[in-house]
């Protein structure tokens, strides 16, 4: 996966990442040759100057936008070697596209890796705001059981037989769909291009 960066001499890998490095290691082991590459992970908040020094023998910077990693133009242009920019994230938000495009480094995301994981909260908060989750689970720490007041018109309210709008049918909105058939609601999308 990363032979396309490869150059003479030993590899530099700088990661952004709060994980301890075996972590790091064991999850990165069945793509990167360890023998070959030198590991360097940055933690917690570093200035764009810190960043900028190690990098500038770096062939692959792992970037994590969920821990602000910023891969800024004074970035890349510090790292001459630099072959990938790899976020282990679904977006580019920390990633000065422009700059690695004109030095023709691609970058990379792990889109649709959350897909599941975020399709599930959705299924989740549909549930609780359908069932007054919240409410009925206040109203018993204080004592009192709600049973009448969940009920509309005496009826519990179910998924089943509703009809479910989903805007945008990407990973997430599919994956969203899956989950929710199950229930048996009636499930309309909004997507660019119609779906066979």
């Amino acid at each position: 996966r990363y032979a396309g960066c490869r150059v003479l001499g030993r590899e530099k890998l700088v990661c952004f990442t709060p994980l301890e490095t075996g972590y790091v290691e064991s999850v990165l082991g069945g793509w990167i040759d360890f023998s070959t590459f030198d590991l360097v992970i940055l933690r917690g908040d570093v200035t764009e100057e810190e960043v900028c020094g190690a990098v500038v023998d770096a062939t692959v910077i792992l970037g994590d936008g969920r821990h602000r990693t910023h891969v800024t133009r004074r970035v890349i242009e510090a790292a001459p070697r630099l072959g990938l920019i790899q976020m282990f994230t679904v977006g580019y938000d920390e990633v000065d596209l422009e700059a690695a495009d004109e030095r023709g480094i691609p970058a990379s995301n792990a889109a649709g890796c959350n897909a599941v994981s975020v399709a599930e909260h959705a299924i989740m908060f549909m549930l609780v705001l359908l069932k007054k989750g919240v409410y009925a689970h206040e109203s018993t720490l204080r004592g009192v059981w709600p049973q009448m007041e969940l009920a509309v018109g005496g009826n519990v309210l179910e998924l089943g037989g509703r009809t479910l709008g989903i805007l945008g049918l990407g990973d997430i909105g599919t994956e969203v769909a899956k989950r929710a058939r199950g229930f048996g609601p009636h499930i309309l999308y909004h997507k660019r291009s119609r779906l066979p």
